[in-house]
């Protein structure tokens, strides 16, 4: 258990973070590491925000993050752990073949590693080997100029030129859905369905995500293969937090950010916390959290400029989810169950978002993380997380035990025998999402995953001088890899910014 204390030490800081997620972690450990004085202020009572763990009984379950890439030697997570000092208290775990599709009359096991991935898609679809080869390879040249360009410290009015320079690729592409690219290389429409399928881990089908989205996620995982954390991702989020603490930051929870405070210029000075409403006083406020929270609740509208308050309402945000927690006693191990399975009734992926985002049971992903970790679980025994998309604005108490046994039931179409071995079960709606993470309308991954979205995702750098933004509501986007690089680009844009004022 991470420790931490619910008072601040001080009263005035170089920095205070808003948010306790993996965005908010990252950036609070990366300025702490520098030798600021860092302030992490989190709502709830446990670090890690979508990566938090929760222990029901004798299981323990990952609230969403379910898989990460960079977790190898040399991996971009691992090197950070490495440079803050906190590897050893950090295990990942290998998970391959990283995922396995299920569909009418084909079953997949999809590898990582630019060569299995391709091997793995090519070996069911041997006549669009070649054009799956060069769907990869296009992939990977967008995620590479996206990654140098992110090397880059790139001043915004530097920006289009640089782009021009470095990301050809990325420019051209970059209005471009996922499925306009994908059927310039594979005509096959279950070659097409198999090779989007990680669209799910952004959030809309082919035909709406964004083709450069989808490279930098895919590749990352391709690229820097698929791990688990030993113990949950909790784990990995404690790290985070011990990381922080060891280079003398603070972290104070569960506590709530009232107000971002503003001096007379209209810059950002520091932070008032609910409860007593102390008020502390810092040089920048880092904000991971919320979009909508942090502008409208804790800057207030009538700081803001009328057209960006404008524009942040006409932006489209990511689904929400429905997931199902199960303790099951079964030998799924023997059942040749792997960590991560898709299923869907269909070999369209616009047809189970279609049903999904109507609030209908159509297909569903299973994690059992349990394969790869045992000490979730007590011997035997496993966990098992059934997840869908879903809306918000559906009468979920009415609707929670419905929709559980419907994705049971969609379970057990890949795990036969499944219910009989429930021995624990719980269930979240997007409810349960937006009243943890306190994302508007539970909306997973923040902003949608549409090439619109991408073009025009918020700079970390906002109108509110001295106020940055860090994780999915900012850029590069959603999943833990995204957001904790989200995180040292604002610590890294912070602490240039003190430089430059000292």
């Amino acid at each position: 258990m991470t420790p931490y204390q619910k008072v601040p030490h001080r009263s005035d800081y170089d920095v205070v973070v808003v948010g306790g997620g993996m965005a908010g972690l990252s950036a609070g450990a990366g300025l702490a590491q520098r030798g600021l004085r860092v302030l992490l202020v989190e709502a709830h009572y446990r670090v890690g925000g979508f990566a938090h763990a929760f222990r029901r009984k004798q299981y323990l379950f990952d609230s969403a993050v379910h898989l990460t890439p960079g977790g190898g030697p040399g991996g971009g997570i691992s090197r950070l752990l490495e440079s803050w000092g906190v590897a050893d208290q950090v295990e990942f775990l290998p998970v391959q073949p990283m995922y396995r599709t299920m569909g009418p009359g084909l079953e997949t096991l999809i590898r990582s590693g630019k060569e299995g991935f391709i091997e793995s898609h090519a070996e069911h679809f041997p006549q669009e080997r070649d054009g799956i080869a060069r769907f990869v390879g296009l992939l990977d040249r967008i995620s590479r100029e996206i990654q140098e360009l992110g090397s880059m410290d790139v001043n915004r009015s530097q920006m289009m030129r640089l782009m021009v320079k470095h990301c050809p690729t990325v420019l051209r592409l970059s209005s471009r859905t996922l499925q306009e690219v994908l059927q310039e290389y594979v005509r096959d429409p279950k070659a097409q369905s198999v090779l989007s399928t990680l669209w799910t881990y952004l959030g809309l089908p082919p035909s709406k995500c964004s083709a450069v989205a989808f490279a930098v996620m895919m590749m990352s995982f391709v690229n820097e293969h698929a791990y688990y954390v030993r113990g949950s991702f909790q784990r990995l989020a404690d790290a985070f937090a011990a990381a922080l603490l060891k280079h003398g930051g603070e972290l104070v929870m569960p506590r709530s950010v009232q107000k971002i405070l503003l001096d007379p210029s209209g810059r950002a000075c520091g932070v008032k916390l609910d409860g007593d409403g102390e008020e502390i006083r810092a040089k920048c406020v880092i904000s991971a959290a919320d979009a909508f929270q942090t502008f409208f609740s804790m800057v207030g509208r009538d700081h803001l400029d009328a057209d960006f308050a404008a524009s942040l309402e006409g932006r489209g945000l990511s689904i929400s989810a429905f997931e199902v927690f199960l303790g099951v006693d079964l030998d799924l191990k023997k059942m040749g169950v792997v960590h991560e399975t898709f299923f869907a009734p269909g070999h369209s992926p616009e047809e189970v978002y279609d049903h999904h985002s109507s609030g209908s049971v159509f297909g569903c992903g299973l994690s059992i993380p349990t394969i790869e970790d045992d000490t979730l679980a007590p011997a035997g025994k496993h966990t098992v997380c059934v997840t869908m998309f879903a809306p918000w604005d559906r009468s979920w108490k009415e609707e929670k035990p419905r929709v559980t046994e419907r994705l049971i039931d969609e379970a057990e179409k890949v795990i036969p025998g499944l219910r009989k071995g429930i021995v624990y079960k719980d269930s979240g709606t997007p409810w349960t999402i937006e009243r943890y993470s306190k994302n508007s309308q539970g909306a997973i991954y923040g902003w949608d995953s549409s090439p619109k979205s991408l073009a025009t995702r918020l700079a970390m750098e906002t109108p509110v001088p001295g106020l940055y933004l860090a994780g999915h509501w900012t850029r590069p986007g959603g999943g833990l890899y995204a957001v904790v690089t989200s995180g040292q680009v604002a610590a890294q844009k912070v602490a240039k910014e003190l430089e430059r004022s000292h």
